[in-house]
């Protein structure tokens, strides 16, 4: 079985997603080709079992992609991965996608799945794997005790930043240590501010960290929880949105939260929709509570094993009728 996988490597997101998948293809023996048709390398087509383009719409705005002569692969069928943060996506993005005669999107949850659904294209859902780490966390939950870690060196508003500083100020006193791994400081005796991490220092973090504070407004999948979980840390997170996919209520402290109807990508137009909103209040409380009252997610196997890149591998291939 082989697979091409067709990005723009300056424009797509998800490399870091795509660099997981391909290692879960290859523990399951699938081989894959990447390439960026920006290259434009003539060479004569080589016959595969399926096409995907991986996020590379900045690049499709331009140039029908797979009538482009230039992509030296031809299949019997192709695929756009895709993801939206909303559960709409505008009308350009759709005619985008059903101008090029895809047999389908691939996208991240049922959340951003909505989005296409709506304009009748065929989806399925396939969620991220986790990757970091996959050992046995050698912190016990006792030492974990009223730590707490925020996570966004991107997008503050959609990560819910905001939100995140001021529950924090609010239940300071209550926090033994405080991970600070956004774009911006917090000022408090408690903070260890981190201007980024690699995967070793973050699995450590995770480890080490008793609760991931992530009052998010939106969002195709966040990995971000999925990895706190993965790892044994609790995350404190709305109780809508795409994440409630693969979280568990009893593994999680669920904030209230509302669906608001918002414009989100107003640049581009290409999406649009219903946004989280999590409450501020509930967010305090349940913070407050979780310091006074620990507790604990003990289920940490069952997301490494139900995410690892095989199960996700093997997940994706049978999506695009290969399985």
């Amino acid at each position: 079985m082989e697979i091409a996988f067709i990005t723009r490597f300056t424009y797509a997101s998800f490399h870091k997603q795509l660099r997981i998948l391909f290692d879960g293809l290859n523990k399951i023996g699938v081989k894959w080709y990447l390439y960026d048709p920006a290259l434009e390398l003539h060479m004569a087509k080589k016959e595969v079992d399926a096409v995907i383009m991986w996020e590379s719409l900045n690049y499709l705005k331009h140039k029908k992609f797979l009538s482009y002569d230039n992509i030296p692969f031809k299949a019997p069928s192709s695929y756009l991965f895709y993801v939206s943060d909303t559960d709409r996506i505008g009308i350009k993005l759709a005619q985008l996608i059903l101008e090029n005669e895809f047999d389908g999107v691939i996208t991240a949850s049922t959340w951003s799945a909505k989005g296409f659904n709506y304009y009748g294209i065929d989806t399925k859902v396939v969620p991220h794997a986790f990757a970091l780490n996959t050992r046995e966390n050698n912190v016990d939950n006792e030492n974990r005790s009223n730590t707490v870690m925020a996570f966004a060196f991107h997008s503050p508003l959609r990560k819910g930043l905001p939100f995140t500083y001021s529950a924090i100020y609010e239940n300071k006193d209550k926090i033994e240590r405080f991970y600070n791994l956004t774009a911006f400081p917090m000022h408090i005796p408690q903070e260890v501010k981190y201007d980024g991490v690699s995967d070793e220092e973050l699995e450590n973090i995770y480890s080490n960290t008793h609760y991931l504070l992530h009052p998010v407004f939106g969002g195709a999948f966040e990995i971000t929880i999925l990895e706190c979980l993965a790892l044994g840390c609790t995350p404190i997170v709305p109780s809508k949105g795409a994440w409630m996919d693969f979280v568990r209520p009893e593994d999680a402290i669920l904030i209230d939260s509302t669906i608001d109807a918002r414009n989100w990508h107003q640049i581009d137009d290409l999406h649009f929709g219903l946004m989280v909103h999590p409450s501020y209040p509930d967010l305090v409380e349940k913070l407050r509570e979780a310091l006074e009252k620990p507790f604990y997610n003990n289920h940490a196997s069952y997301y490494r094993e139900t995410y690892s890149p095989v199960s996700i591998a093997q997940k994706f291939v049978k999506a695009i009728g290969l399985g």
